[in-house]
């Protein structure tokens, strides 16, 4: 915004430019005669301003942090600052940015903004009274309001304040209102043209006389059209100029009126902050320019034969005169008479492929660097947009490029409904991309009103071909995947249970507890004395092993298959039955309590590999009512004594070694050198026992410590009894799973027993479909929750067979997962968005997935990470028939939070899947977004923070092990009365819920919110992009801006042989994309193009450490990293990015 005090001298104006999260405060002292610029300046943040008498008022904005709606005065006379207090019990609007304010008389009005939401309230400040009002619609008025937005501009004209456009958070707007200061209504202003502006946001409206003028904004891409608004005709004209260069195309610019003058200054032009300054004198409809006397002469010597040495042909043989030198500024003609080309040397040249009329106006933009082509296109005849057209597809075979970005952005400046079918129709007779792209894009975004307008139906009855932009329409229109006969956004079924569990979720989960066996049945369903620590089922006994085995066993089941062991390692491949299941748990249980002492409350540690074994100790444990806790096999010795220290196990069962690709990792060194640095466990080495289980098919150790190690082999020869299933209370401790996300000190998880046999049964029944008899494959690891819930757990509480898979995605090659469906008949599949990518990257046409009969497969869930896209398109062009359910969910709840249903008998349809969504919320949670105040958004596709509103369903973590003031921090006091989820997302107008990114992966550039999972979304769009992640790197301008890590499709070697000008190209190609998907704010700082990202071995990208890196800050490497020689290399192509920016700095 631009403000003036005229009353200081004639001359002098203070001006206020908002520049990312700064602002420059200036006064610029404008010489009577010559109009020479000195500039007196200091910084601020980013607020509003206004001028009342001899003062500056600033309210509200952003400082780069936070939000404010601090209140300050400058006083022009004595140069002083004061911040403005509201007097008696008056507040002021809330803390707010990008809002509007005007002066009328003696008071300050406020209108709109962002405060967490988009605001249409309306605030009056009274300077005399100091106080503070609201102004809200009149019980008898018209009913009329302008609705939320902000970005928008205010002016006032006599005793009305005009408001146009601005962005309600979905879209730009161009509606036009009238507030009259005198009855306090609104009414809608009507145009008598059609000619109203464009959508927009971020331009400039001010008043002079009886006129308001519009000059430029932001449509999704910057604009230099100028319009008046005649306030006593009611109608907007455009407006032209007669001499001098107009300002380039910008927005969030800034411009004021002073004698006559519309001044304009600086702004942003979707690359370039800009520091020009113009100004239009209105009077004459003309800028105040004197005319170049060389401008004016080299007019005259268009078409003029003085001094001409050369001559053109064009069409009808009309000569046309011209002159080598001039005509030499561009590269074609410049070609022709700097070589050997024939032309060379003739006196007359023919052009057969260019009209006079456009050969003339290319020769006037080539001698005067100006070009009449505002007017070809006002109107709406067909004939003069093809003649805009042929002059834009001249430029272009002439290498113009300032030319054609002319004629770009006047046909783009004047596109409106009627005519938008036949620029689009031009643009793709000229081969003009760009143009026809964005023709595209705005006959897209208003589809219903061009293909009903007259000039669409003209198009159509011409026979010219529309089929390009109806299939687009048609694919925006089936953006989810949708499903026979399944395909309804409302489902019955599953209203009415979220209903009953948001109403009643006592009831509703007394309803799901009846399901399972109980040892003793509960009466009190939920405990809630100390709460926010809720306790379900309190004083209900059940036993996990006994749900999982026994009870299927006692049915008659016992020689169902439980477990098929499947090791791309070995070459192992086993059917266990639930019997065999029953026999080695109950008695390893037993010589775990007789030699061992174990009995219920204990801990047990495992440090193990992808076995069946480790499958058989965790129910051993869980049958006698000890605690396990199982270690990812492989992690570092501190980190395992770390977690050694927290737990204090009484044994740690461990094997001889795992297996990955390639190598054979010991686990027993790990195990005593992780003993040897506990701290906290007395004499650790000595006193903590440890089970080994010999792996004899690759490795075995020898030359033990047997007052220390004892052989798993021996041990289990030994002991024949089975012992029987100990019932614990329902809130007893099942596990401890010890989890540090990406980042951060480990954390140890604690899960009941009864709400975990409860959630976990109905998840597999509702959610996968999976009943008894039905073979499910979750390819994680048992070190991860995923391995806990649903390959240990929750697979055979339902009776259904499960696939114990050792192995990865693409060993022996990316056909693996494939194999392992057609072999075991698997019904459905979970795996992470990770592993399907590195699939996709290896076999993108998918023909391997052609090779295997996957007719079984009937879901696909997705779990880990948030999913792009373009992987869920992948997996439903290669497997139509199958349901893609991307499931949401954390370590902390221990089952899906939301997600899509399977159960047919009972939900009747499941959802469409929407890409990029994780479907609806399961009933049990209360799913809500809220903004960085706590306040709920009920506003749809509003970004806030997820939280889930207290208590909890049965199943999420008791609390943190030994820590409940911890748990109660970290996850319970943010938002007061809800559990913070530490993910930002939205919920759209179907109510489907959007995660995009943890909240500490929202990026704020210059004020503006940015999703990094959205970015990277649009990222691995592209066509050549296998992978990226997006962080903030820090500006001290515009704070955090978006730089990418990504991952090219192709080898290796090809990702390291890109030249220089490959990766300028790319990174072009991506930041277009990304400007035109996401926005002009969402421009990337740089592309850092590597082969590998950094991440957990579950599959999650170390965003947080690759942020620290590329701001050069210190970290510490992950626990949880799956590969450390990536972070090195992620270290010198970020330093290497950092370098080449900082070289570009001091060249500037």
């Amino acid at each position: 915004m631009m403000v003036f005090i005229d009353e200081m001298t004639s001359t002098s104006i203070m001006l206020r430019l908002t520049l990312g999260h700064k602002q420059l405060i200036t006064t610029l002292h404008l010489h009577p005669e010559t109009d020479i610029l000195q500039v007196r300046s200091m910084q601020s943040v980013n607020y509003h301003l206004v001028v009342h008498n001899r003062s500056i008022y600033i309210f509200g904005g952003y400082d780069g942090f936070n939000r404010v709606n601090d209140f300050y005065e400058y006083n022009v006379d004595y140069n002083t600052w004061q911040e403005v207090l509201c007097s008696g019990s008056s507040s002021p609007p809330t803390p707010r940015h990008s809002h509007s304010a005007v002066v009328y008389e003696d008071s300050m009005y406020v209108f709109g903004g962002y405060d967490g939401h988009y605001r249409n309230d309306f605030y009056r400040f009274n300077f005399v009274t100091s106080n503070w009002s609201q102004i809200n619609l009149k019980p008898n008025g018209n009913g009329v309001w302008p609705k939320s937005r902000y970005r928008t501009s205010t002016t006032v004209y006599k005793d009305m304040m005009f408001l146009f456009g601005g962005h309600d958070g979905a879209r730009q707007l161009n509606d036009f209102y009238c507030f009259n200061f005198t009855t306090e209504m609104w009414t809608l202003v009507e145009s008598e043209t059609n000619l109203t502006p464009s959508p927009r946001d971020s331009h400039i409206l001010v008043n002079s006389g009886n006129s308001i003028f519009l000059f430029g904004g932001s449509t999704g891409n910057p604009r230099s059209d100028f319009y008046e608004f005649k306030i006593d005709e009611s109608k907007w004209i455009a407006v032209n100029h007669k001499g001098g260069k107009p300002p380039t195309s910008r927005f969030c610019h800034v411009g004021f009126v002073l004698k006559k003058k519309f001044y304009i200054f600086g702004g942003y032009d979707g690359d370039s902050r800009l520091n020009d300054f113009h100004y239009f004198l209105i009077d004459d409809r003309t800028l105040d320019i004197p005319a170049s006397t060389l401008i004016t002469d080299l007019d005259n010597l268009i078409q003029n034969p003085k001094f001409s040495d050369v001559c053109f042909v064009l069409e009808g043989n009309k000569e046309f005169p011209s002159h080598k030198l001039l005509l030499s500024r561009c590269p074609y003609f410049a070609a022709m008479f700097s070589t050997e080309m024939r032309e060379k040397s003739m006196d007359k040249i023919r052009l057969d492929h260019i009209s006079y009329h456009i050969f003339q106006l290319v020769v006037k933009y080539l001698y005067t660097d100006d070009c009449e082509i505002t007017l070809e296109v006002i109107t709406l005849n067909i004939n003069s947009i093809q003649n805009s057209m042929e002059l834009f597809e001249a430029a272009d075979q002439f290498g113009i490029d300032r030319l054609k970005s002319m004629c770009e952005q006047t046909i783009m400046s004047n596109i409106d409904i009627e005519n938008a079918a036949a620029i689009f129709h031009a643009s793709d007779m000229h081969n003009a991309a760009s143009l026809r792209e964005m023709a595209m894009n705005f006959i897209l975004q208003n589809f219903d009103q061009v293909s009903k307008s007259q000039g669409f139906d003209q198009l159509a009855r011409a026979n010219v071909d529309l089929e390009p932009i109806e299939q687009t329409q048609s694919q925006i229109e089936r953006k989810y995947i949708r499903y026979p006969e399944n395909n309804e956004f409302a489902n019955d079924h599953y209203e009415a249970l979220y209903k009953h569990a948001q109403e009643d979720q006592q009831g509703y989960f007394d309803q799901v507890a009846k399901e399972v066996s109980w040892h003793k049945p509960y009466t009190k369903i939920l405990d809630d004395s100390k709460a926010p620590l809720h306790r379900w089922f309190p004083d209900g006994e059940i036993n996990i092993c006994y749900n999982a085995i026994d009870r299927h066993v006692e049915n008659g089941d016992g020689d169902n298959v439980a477990f098929i062991y499947d090791s791309v390692y070995t070459n192992i491949q086993q059917k266990i039955s639930y019997k065999d299941v029953q026999n080695r748990v109950g008695r390893i249980a037993n010589f775990l309590r007789k030699r061992f002492g174990i009995e219920k409350g204990d801990r047990v540690l495992l440090y193990m590999p992808m076995i069946p074994v480790s499958a058989y100790f965790m129910y051993a444990c869980a049958r006698l009512g000890a605690i396990h806790s199982v270690v990812f096999g492989g992690f570092a010795a501190m980190e395992l004594a770390n977690r050694i220290d927290d737990c204090q196990p009484k044994v740690i069962i461990t094997a001889s070694c795992g297996l990955e690709p390639g190598k054979v990792i010991h686990y027993r060194p790990i195990v005593d050198e992780a003993l040897s640095l506990c701290k906290k466990v007395e004499d650790a080495s000595k006193t903590v026992k440890r089970i080994i289980v010999q792996r004899k098919d690759k490795f075995e150790e020898k030359d033990l410590d047997k007052e220390v190690y004892f052989d798993y082999d021996e041990l289990l020869n030994d002991e024949q009894e089975l012992a029987e299933c100990v019932p614990v209370e329902a809130t007893h401790q099942l596990y401890i799973l010890y989890t540090s996300g990406t980042t951060g000190t480990p954390k140890g998880v604690v899960r009941d027993t009864g709400g975990t046999v409860v959630a976990l049964n109905w998840t597999m029944k509702n959610i996968f479909n999976i009943h008894k008899g039905d073979v499910w494959f979750s390819s994680s690891d048992i070190g991860w929750v995923v391995g806990h819930s649903f390959i240990i757990y929750g697979p055979l509480i339902r009776g259904a067979t499960c696939v114990f898979f050792e192995g990865k995605p693409i060993i022996p090659d990316a056909g693996v997962l494939w194999r392992i469906v057609e072999q075991y008949k698997v019904k459905s599949i979970y795996v992470a968005p990770t592993a399907v990518r590195i699939v996709k990257k290896e076999d993108y046409e998918g023909l391997l997935v052609k090779k295997y009969d996957v007719s079984s497969l009937e879901g696909f869930h997705l779990v880990g990470e948030r999913c792009d896209p373009d992987t869920i398109w992948w997996i439903h062009k290669h497997l139509p028939h199958v349901i893609i359910n991307d499931t949401w969910w954390q370590t902390e709840t221990g089952w899906p939070i939301s997600c899509n249903y399977l159960n047919k008998d009972d939900f009747k349809t499941v959802f469409p899947t929407l890409p990029g969504s994780v479907t609806r919320p399961a009933p049990g949670y209360d799913v809500r977004i809220v903004d960085d105040q706590n306040h709920e958004v009920k506003e749809p596709n509003t970004l806030g923070k997820v939280a889930i509103k207290l208590p909890m369903p049965p199943s999420f973590m008791l609390t943190l092990w030994g820590n409940d003031e911890a748990f109660i921090q970290k996850y319970l006091s943010d938002t007061p009365g809800f559990y913070t989820t530490g993910d930002a997302g939205l919920i759209d107008d179907k109510g489907y819920l959007h995660i995009m990114t943890r909240v500490d992966d929202v990026i704020n550039t210059a004020g503006h919110r940015l999703s990094t999972g959205r970015l990277e979304e649009v990222i691995n769009d592209h066509s050549s992009v296998a992978e990226s992640a997006v962080v903030g790197h820090f500006d001290e301008v515009r704070g955090d801006c978006p730089v990418a890590f990504v991952i090219l499709k192709g080898s290796n070697e090809y990702i390291e042989g890109l030249t220089a000008t490959d990766q300028a190209k790319l990174f072009k190609e991506i930041n277009e994309k990304v400007r035109h998907d996401v926005g002009p704010i969402a421009r990337l700082e740089g592309v850092i193009f590597v082969t590998k990202l950094p991440k957990t071995r579950s599959g999650k990208i170390l965003r947080g450490t690759i942020k620290k890196i590329i701001n050069d800050e210190e970290y510490k490497t992950p626990a949880t990293i799956e590969d450390l020689s990536v972070l090195d290399n992620i270290k010198e192509k970020a330093q290497q990015w950092l370098q080449a920016k900082r070289d570009a700095q001091q060249k500037q």
